[in-house]
């Protein structure tokens, strides 16, 4: 692979925990799940439709980015700074972006034409 051309995006279906993570990130940086609220496993799993092995999963992937997890005292999303909320944004801009990009390329003209 060469060639940014080369480049595609996977058409394989998410799992439930890539579902479930991507669910919950998407939550947290929308504003639903608010810095220093608890989370309840129960009611999250239901909320989002999945069992409670994928939601402890991706919880585990987003533990110490945006999720706090302690065997104890339980879950809590974590509290962002302005600059950290900003640094993600840039960084969404700029996959996204950078997917269109790659989506496009691939189109003939007739495709690219009707969008």
């Amino acid at each position: 692979m060469n060639k940014a051309s080369d480049l595609r995006l996977s058409a394989k279906p998410l799992t439930a925990e890539d579902a479930t993570t991507d669910a919950i990130r998407e939550a947290i940086l929308s504003g639903h799940l608010v810095p220093g609220q608890r989370l309840n496993q129960a009611e999250l799993a239901a909320q989002l439709g999945v069992s409670r092995i994928p939601l402890r999963d991706a919880l585990r992937r987003l533990d110490g980015d945006l999720v706090t997890i302690d065997g104890r005292r339980g879950c809590w999303v974590n509290s962002l700074g302005p600059s950290e909320i900003q640094e993600i944004y840039e960084m969404r801009i700029m996959l996204e972006s950078r997917c269109v990009w790659l989506a496009v390329d691939g189109l003939g003209d007739q495709e690219a034409r009707h969008l």
